[in-house]
């Protein structure tokens, strides 16, 4: 910037009044190697130029078979969203703070909000948050708020993704006495008097479904001990199975609904709940109504966030979210409808099964999975994965599973594999394995 509207002055008593000597101990949470990087930024270039630079760039790509997954997956984006979602009316609208100036951008929300609740058999869904980690890691503070601060700590029950974990731990860091612990024993020796919910993953991190009869029995548990329940799972598994219904609240990350990989985001956090949890919400509800002749219209119905309202009366420090996605999402379900959704379903959980009937019988490989899984699932490895992995890459031109320890492989199936790149898989593997 050619023009800082802070003089030095306001800069030192800033800094004076928060209690630092200057702008760089503001950064001491920083390794030094990571902080004020060299940018290195190249002399200026003609549009020509550019767009040569940018085509180069593209041709870096990999257009590899993925095999990828832990949360994000490629699914196939219809055309329709795409061209629907990029209209101008679309893309420039940010958040609508004056409703009678953004009735289509509202409407789009709360028809998305629709959509999600049918999905997650859910009574509400926020629109929305950052990715499935942050919406998480918000449902993990909603349940502490509910219980007023008397209860601080949440239960994470079997194999959850590590990174939600992660973000939650971050969240809760300088809330008083609050937690989060990964439990692996049984639920009756938990101590109740302090948990405000337990959670659960369906899929969870390593593929595999829990039993619906299971999860009904970690929903009585936690609501007759005072705790609520917290299920995470994924927008396409809900296509083809019954929705958590016993769940206080669900969280998934929408990618998968419409939205591209796009080398880690933009993605879209997807926060549903029951009607007694919206008023420690943390996000935005759209409303449906009626003016004053009758007519239909949408407005903010909730709008707990800072940039609504005062900052220590925020239910979060979220300012922005991921609307653009959200209604990609919406146009993605409204194309597919409930057929469309349940084939894309199936196909993924075929595919995955072809696959890992496949690789059962390569020598040396073996699928660990212990119960039913939906599209993604783990394999041991003769070798270390990262080795297998780089193999696959530079001479068969597929990128392998998530690494999981060291020798273990979380393999992602979706509908956009074909049965070639399945069967080019499992051969690369077979070869890996023989010459071991």
């Amino acid at each position: 910037m050619t023009y800082i509207p802070n003089t030095d002055n306001d800069r030192e008593l800033m800094l004076k009044k928060i209690g630092v000597s200057s702008i760089e101990e503001l950064f001491t949470d920083i390794p030094k190697e990571n902080r004020f990087p060299s940018l290195n930024i190249p002399d200026a270039l003609s549009e020509l130029e550019t767009v040569e630079t940018i085509k180069a760039l593209a041709r870096e790509n990999s257009c590899y078979p993925s095999f990828l997954g832990g949360g994000v997956y490629n699914h196939f984006v219809p055309t329709v969203v795409d061209y629907l979602a990029s209209r101008g009316e679309f893309v420039t609208p940010y958040t609508p703070y004056q409703a009678e100036a953004s009735q289509g951008t509202l409407r789009a929300h709360f028809e998305f909000q629709s959509m999600i609740t049918a999905l997650t058999g859910m009574d509400y869904a926020v629109l929305s948050h950052y990715d499935g980690a942050t919406a998480f890691s918000e449902s993990v503070m909603m349940a502490i708020n509910f219980s007023r601060g008397k209860k601080t700590s949440v239960k994470a029950l079997g194999s959850i993704n590590p990174d939600y974990i992660k973000v939650a731990r971050t969240y809760l860091q300088y809330q008083n006495k609050a937690n989060i612990d990964v439990y692996d024993g049984d639920m009756m020796d938990i101590d109740f008097s302090s948990v405000a919910a337990v959670t659960v993953q369906t899929p969870d991190f390593l593929g595999n479904i829990l039993n619906p009869a299971k999860l009904r029995e970690i929903a009585d548990i936690a609501h007759d001990n005072g705790a609520k329940l917290i299920v995470i799972t994924d927008p396409i598994f809900l296509g083809m199975f019954s929705p958590p219904k016993e769940a206080d609240m669900v969280v998934m990350e929408g990618q998968p609904l419409g939205n591209y990989l796009s080398f880690g985001g933009p993605y879209l956090g997807v926060l549903t709940m029951k009607k007694e949890m919206v008023r420690v919400s943390t996000g935005r509800i759209v409303g449906e109504t009626v003016d004053c002749e009758g007519k239909k219209g949408y407005t903010l119905t909730l709008s707990a966030r800072e940039q609504h309202i005062k900052r220590e009366k925020a239910a979060s420090n979220i300012c922005s979210n991921e609307a653009h996605c959200a209604l990609r999402a919406a146009i993605y379900m409204a194309a597919l409808g409930k057929n469309g959704m349940k084939r894309v379903a199936e196909l993924s959980y075929h595919k995955s099964h072809y696959l890992a009937r496949l690789i059962s019988g390569i020598d040396g490989f073996e699928v660990v999975n212990h119960s039913p899984f939906f599209k993604e699932f783990t394999v041991k490895c003769p070798l270390k994965t990262s080795v297998i992995n780089e193999i696959l890459y530079e001479k068969y031109s597929l990128i392998g599973g998530i690494p999981f320890e060291q020798n273990k492989m979380i393999i992602a199936v979706t509908e956009v594999l074909s049965k070639d790149a399945l069967d080019k898989f499992a051969a690369a593997l077979t070869e890996i394995g023989r010459g071991k």
